[in-house]
């Protein structure tokens, strides 16, 4: 049926949304209370958590993660509670803006967010999850093959690692792990209270309109709890010229819950709760967007050096309703997109010497599971939609291991992992191919396949200098095929399916990586004034790809097919980044720098965009914090060089380009108590005419936007 404004589902999403909340919190009071009346605590004592136990990424210190980041012998990133605050973002893209090496390639009218890493986009190359939970949401369209979905107003940090990853997350990964964390109960809780609740009201131009997000929760010494509760109500941007972008707006609402328990003092356990619903149109569809994720995370860390055990688990259930309201293919067909995936891991630290070396082991396993169903009903009597985005199941079970040594100034890490990989499903093959298509009968098909990997990665590290640590690595991936790729069969949808033809390819092989990063970290305090600090991160990466799979065109009995196969040869992928932050107190200052050169092969026009992430994007951020740091004054300033997408490669189709661009933007914030805080952001102060980019569509990025928000803490 056709999607209509969801009043009344809403409401009733949000009425047991903010139902949830307040029973989590007067539970939580409650408990806590009653504890207080037993003599054993104080309601409003300030809890001491010990390090390692209760202690959360939400309870951050900006300055701790970001120095983390700046020592470690890896190229990894946090993007930080007071960056996010700083960037206002309306969208999830927006968070990753400053991040060297990290793009994102998106449609203006779609709200989900596709992550590049390193040039690593799409079907899991680049791992994507919220709260350790994988997202693996596909559906075939001309813009990006894979996308999360995330409202803004929950996300609290994100962490980032590039490149192959040895231990957990790292499984069928080539470009990295991108984790968005979402609200925590530290995140509202000031002055050491053990209750509280927080509301934000943001109002924007251009379309923003308005967004509220209400939280509440409560702590004792044995349990926590958070609800939290988002809605969103944003229209039509306009862009630098002052044209309208039609279908850019959402009807948002999302919540999510969380409880935390210390069920020993060396035994804790975090259970989560997300939800979120998104209505939107995107050319001739309207789509209706719903996931639900379930998040488990069991620690045991007893007074051992040899045990430091976590389990986590998670579902992930994706629903995207896409309905044909007009056009002359499909129009009234009604298409449900089901992506259930089913994820855990488990890992245990062990820490020992042996002959004056300081050991560290890691070591356990992981497993992700994702079912895809598609179904249909309309007019479309060969249900095309559910061919191109075939049913099917896909399983990737691995072992991992990891042994640092530490001697002197020198770390040497070496890893290893196993991926088992199983994929399964069945279609219908509506053709004969000719020529090198691959060898599949006309008619029914069903597939079964398997496969194992062993992935080994090597680092070496040394500190000569107390401001001075580098590294070199080098390591194997392995990205098995996805269900997509293996299982899409069908025809085009009307008239035009009588000469187009979707087929399948169940011989894909895995893609297969190798490649080496050498980087430097350097860091230096007291450089200009007492007790300021400046951080420098540099590296360069080479990476080759063999048997890449992309999108092709191809020959098949009266028809012209698309499939998808692996690109013979190796695909190259290499480039320098730089991230570099000066904090004096009173003034801050960062830049973000990356240049990339991705080789990437094309995919056939109009089955996914190619668009290759732009060659040179470098961000400067600077501000100022005033009277006792309650107010912050700052810019941005982001300059991206020309980027491309389009073309194809199985008829050697330039890709066409995008200009580039240089946008300006503006913050300010004001802690007016400890309780009340004001928060201004200035998005292309300059009104630029723009196309994003690694855009996925032609239309101009949004023009000058303002908003305004206030937080009050209770």
């Amino acid at each position: 049926m056709a999607i209509v404004p969801l009043r009344s589902e809403k409401l009733l999403v949000a009425t047991a949304l903010s139902t949830g909340v307040a029973l989590l919190c007067a539970m939580t009071h409650a408990s806590a209370q009653q504890t207080a009346d037993d003599g054993s605590s104080t309601l409003l004592d300030t809890i001491v958590v010990p390090a390692g136990k209760r202690a959360r990424l939400g309870a951050e210190d900006a300055r701790a993660l970001r120095e983390a980041d700046f020592r470690a012998s890896s190229s990894v990133r946090t993007v930080t509670r007071e960056e996010i605050k700083q960037i206002g973002p309306g969208r999830p893209d927006n968070i990753l803006q400053t991040v060297p090496g990290v793009f994102t390639q998106g449609q203006a009218r779609m709200p989900g967010v596709s992550v590049n890493v390193r040039g690593m986009q799409d079907f899991g190359r680049t791992n994507v999850s919220i709260d350790g939970a994988r997202q693996t949401f596909q559906y075939t369209t001309a813009g990006p093959m894979g996308m999360a979905f995330i409202d803004p107003a929950l996300i609290r940090g994100v962490s980032i690692a590039k490149g192959t990853v040895a231990t957990e997350g790292g499984a069928g990964s080539l470009g990295g792990i991108v984790n968005f964390r979402t609200l925590e109960l530290d995140d509202i809780l000031t002055g050491g209270k053990n209750w509280g609740a927080e509301a934000t009201t943001t109002y924007g131009t251009n379309g923003y309109n308005w967004s509220g997000t209400l939280a509440a929760g409560a702590r004792n010494d044995r349990i926590s709890g958070i609800g939290a509760l988002s809605f969103r109500d944003s229209g039509r941007y306009r862009d630098g010229n002052g044209k309208y972008a039609d279908q850019t707006g959402q009807d948002l609402v999302s919540g999510l819950a969380k409880v935390g328990l210390q069920l020993s003092d060396e035994q804790t356990l975090d259970l989560g709760f997300i939800r979120y619903h998104n209505e939107f149109a995107l050319n001739s569809t309207e789509f209706d967007a719903n996931v639900t994720t379930l998040t488990a995370k069991h620690r045991y860390d007893p007074d051992s050096d040899l045990v430091d055990l976590r389990t986590n688990a998670y579902y992930n259930k994706t629903k995207v309703n896409q309905y044909w309201f007009t056009g002359n293919l499909i129009a009234g067909e009604d298409i449900d997109y089901n992506n259930d995936s089913f994820g855990f891991d488990v890992s245990n630290v062990s820490r020992f010497s042996a002959g004056g070396v300081a050991l560290a082991l890691k070591y356990g396993m992981e497993g992700t599971w994702d079912r895809v169903r598609t179904e249909e009903t309309g007019p479309d009597t060969h249900q095309t939609s559910s061919g191109w985005t075939p049913s099917g199941n896909r399983s990737i079970v691995s072992g991992f291991a990891e042994m640092t040594a530490t001697k002197g100034m020198f770390d040497l890490t070496a890893a290893a992992r196993i991926d088992h990989f199983s994929l399964s499903g069945s279609g219908n093959n509506p053709t004969t191919g000719t020529g090198g298509m691959p060898a599949v009968p006309a008619g029914p098909f069903s597939v079964d396949k398997s496969e194992t990997a062993v992935s080994p990665k090597v680092t070496l590290a040394a500190r000569p200098a107390p401001w001075l640590s580098v590294y070199g690595s080098y390591g194997l991936g392995f990205r098995p095929p996805a269900i997509t790729e293996t299982l899409m069969a069908n025809r085009h949808p009307g008239f035009v399916g009588n000469f187009v033809r979707f087929y399948p390819n169940p011989f894909l092989e895995p893609e297969r990586s190798k490649g080496w990063e050498a980087g430097a970290n350097l860091v230096f305090d007291n450089v200009l004034r007492t007790g300021d600090g400046l951080r420098l991160k540099g590296s360069y990466y080479s990476s080759e790809i063999d048997d890449y799979i992309v999108s092709m065109q191809g020959s098949c009995v009266a028809a012209t097919c698309f499939y998808f196969d692996n690109v013979a040869g190796t695909s190259k992928v290499k480039g320098f980044e730089m991230d570099a932050a000066y904090d004096a107190g009173f003034a801050f200052a960062g830049l973000g720098y990356h240049h990339i050169k991705a080789d990437l092969p094309v995919p056939s026009a109009g089955l996914g965009v190619f668009a290759g992430p732009p060659k040179q994007v470098w961000t400067l951020t600077a501000g100022v914090r005033l009277f006792e740091d309650r107010l912050t004054l700052g810019g941005r300033v982001r300059s991206v060089s020309e980027s491309v997408y389009g073309g194809q490669a199985s008829t050697g189709t330039p890709p066409s380009g995008v200009e580039p661009y240089r946008l300006y933007d503006a913050f300010a914030s004001y802690k007016v108590s400890d309780n009340l805080d004001l928060n201004f952001t200035a998005e292309n102060l300059t009104d630029k005419v723009y196309k994003p980019g690694m855009t996925a569509d032609s239309m101009n990025g949004p023009g000058r936007t303002l908003k305004f928000s206030i937080a009050a803490r209770f």
